[in-house]
């Protein structure tokens, strides 16, 4: 992501992020817990227990939403993903997102920071239950489906994989 972000850039960052946090889901009390390295990666699935979803602040008043995802790969079982996505400082400039968790896969790599176009993706899968996203812009977006994306050949990167929220 570079050290400096556009204005322009930063603002729909912030608005896709607003998205993101205001959607109708639990609260999941996370205490005064924090991990080691700061990233809020502790969160186990069975603390959402019955639910895909669930949102919170740590004791920074960071932001963040724990979730539910899986992908059916073409000829292969499903690949369950569970992901921590926080705000990684407390200051209101800094705007980086990570995605963190010991319990699984992660659905993205956010190296350096989440990018704009996979926080598009988590709001649209957050919003409507699922997203459809081709081989490609799998591999554009870092999401991490080594399983379905192990051997692509050109001819069908531009098959659909549907991601979807909870493990069912």
């Amino acid at each position: 992501m570079g050290n400096t972000i556009e204005p322009e850039v930063q603002n729909k960052m912030n608005e896709v992020c607003n998205n993101i946090f205001d959607i109708n889901c639990s609260v999941l009390d996370i205490g005064d817990r924090e991990g080691f390295t700061g990233y809020i990666d502790f969160i186990n699935p069975e603390e959402l227990k019955n639910e895909n979803v669930m949102k919170g602040k740590d004791r920074y008043n960071r932001q963040f939403i724990v979730f539910k995802s899986k992908i059916t790969p073409l000829n292969s079982d499903p690949i369950q993903f569970f992901t921590t996505f926080f705000k990684r400082y407390t200051s209101d400039y800094n705007i980086i997102y990570h995605t963190a968790g010991h319990y699984g896969e992660l659905l993205f790599k956010t190296e350096g920071g989440a990018t704009i176009s996979q926080m598009n993706i988590l709001y649209e899968l957050l919003k409507n239950g699922n997203v459809e996203l081709t081989y490609e812009q799998m591999r554009e977006n870092r999401i991490e489906n080594p399983k379905s994306l192990q051997n692509i050949e050109d001819e069908t990167q531009n098959l659909l994989e549907i991601i979807k929220i909870g493990w069912d």
